[in-house]
């Protein structure tokens, strides 16, 4: 070994805490702790900190799960929630689609009932204050004065007629337009309110 690395050597090994380990190789370090009194303080010093420190990084753990489990029950919630909501917007929906086709079968059942009752408009039958398909118009009336009698029944019949019909088209054209209006009008619905947060007074429920 050269005389500089040999003299460094010996200077290092000189120094007092390395000098002592490294002289006693026998002593178990329990010894070495008590004849060194303020290795033993600043061992428990360390001891105290690390100590500290594990419960500092056991709490920030703890915290971390709680956050992370709140995150994942509040996107639970807003995944129910707008599933309960999109629920409501197809059953509404669904419930608009009813009452509209309910609403068009009755009118056209109306139609219906008005296109029979008077499917031959322009002619009557032998029988007075009849209809009949392919029966001549007016055949069961006399040539002679239209006057009195069948006549009169014929007339009465026809301005009945003619004023059902003006009230049915009244009628048909009104409900023609609140159909219109049901059918064209906006779904409507209520975001519920979402659950409470915890620490609150109100109650939560924390399973969906």
């Amino acid at each position: 070994m050269p005389p500089v690395a040999r003299r460094e050597s010996e200077e290092y090994w000189r120094s007092a805490d390395v000098a002592f380990a490294h002289a006693q190789p026998n002593t178990t370090f329990a010894a070495r702790l008590a004849a060194h009194p303020n290795l033993a303080c600043e061992r428990a010093q360390l001891k105290a900190q690390l100590n500290a420190t594990e419960q500092k990084l056991a709490e920030l753990e703890r915290r971390r799960d709680e956050a992370r489990a709140l995150a994942e029950r509040k996107a639970e919630r807003a995944r129910a929630a707008d599933a309960i909501d999109a629920a409501d917007v197809a059953a509404e929906h669904a419930n608009h689609r009813a009452r509209a086709l309910r609403e068009s079968d009755r009118i056209a059942g109306q139609r219906h009932g008005f296109r029979k009752a008077f499917q031959v408009p322009h002619g009557y039958d032998a029988k007075p204050l009849g209809c009949g398909v392919g029966a001549a118009p007016f055949a069961h009336v006399p040539a002679a004065p239209l006057y009195g009698g069948a006549a009169t029944q014929v007339e009465d019949r026809t301005r009945q007629n003619k004023d059902f019909a003006q009230r049915m088209s009244e009628r048909l054209a009104h409900e023609d337009a609140l159909y219109a209006a049901v059918r064209d009008a906006p779904a409507t619905h209520r975001r519920r309110k979402p659950p409470p947060e915890p620490g609150t007074n109100q109650v939560l429920v924390t399973q969906l």
